[in-house]
């Protein structure tokens, strides 16, 4: 069995864990079976267009479904903003 760090990604092979990570010390409780970490998960398809749009770099939102040419706030290119689905109400 492969055994790997959540905190750092560090494997290890064998049934049990060590104490401590030894690249991040974390304790060995944190460790999980690699196997498992690695089955893909399924993804919600969204539906319909984007709400709005997020920039990476500054965080502005921008409403609607489509990326100003560029970010008004720090003048990011559209390929830095990230498209958010269903309501944009909390």
């Amino acid at each position: 069995m492969k055994l790997v760090c959540r905190i750092c990604g560090y494997t290890v092979e064998g049934d049990k864990a060590p104490e401590k990570c030894p690249i991040c010390r974390a304790p060995g409780e944190g460790f999980e079976d690699y196997d498992l970490k690695q089955q893909p998960q399924e993804e919600q398809k969204p539906s319909g267009p984007p709400k709005e749009q997020v920039c990476s770099v500054c965080g502005y939102t921008c409403p609607g479904p489509y990326a100003p040419e560029r970010c008004p706030i720090c003048k990011a290119p559209p390929t830095a903003f990230n498209p958010v689905y269903g309501s944009s109400e909390q």
